[in-house]
């Protein structure tokens, strides 16, 4: 029972600082409120992600590779974290906040949130 009770306990504190740094205002020329993703797609290494949210003509874009004024890159890490989010999101059902420039007629992305509703 000790050992559940610190799991849990190291893991709420974990999520919490999380959230805390997910949280915050980002930097970005637009904003996409209550977006309930309907299109995930990946390059093969996983280090290029682009969604679309139900009902949005747009394309959100993150990764390597996309260049020009506006765009904004990515690590691989931060696109593996996105792309896990916004899998459980749409799995799930829930809504997101993403926070974009735009990169060449497409939405690079400069933030994602999931909303817990």
């Amino acid at each position: 029972m000790f050992k559940f009770n610190v799991v849990k306990l190291t893991c709420g504190t974990v999520l919490a600082g999380a959230l805390a740094i997910v949280g915050h205002a980002y930097a970005a020329t637009g904003s996409t409120s209550n977006c309930l993703i309907s299109n995930i797609s990946a390059d093969t290494s996983a280090t290029r992600l682009t969604l679309q949210c139900v009902g949005d003509a747009n394309f959100y874009v993150s990764g390597p590779g996309y260049t020009g004024t506006g765009c904004i890159t990515q690590n691989a890490e931060q696109v593996k974290i996105w792309h896990a989010q916004a899998m459980a999101s749409m799995l799930s059902g829930k809504k997101n906040n993403i926070w974009w420039s735009d990169c060449n007629g497409n939405r690079s992305m400069s933030g994602f949130q999931m909303l817990a509703q």
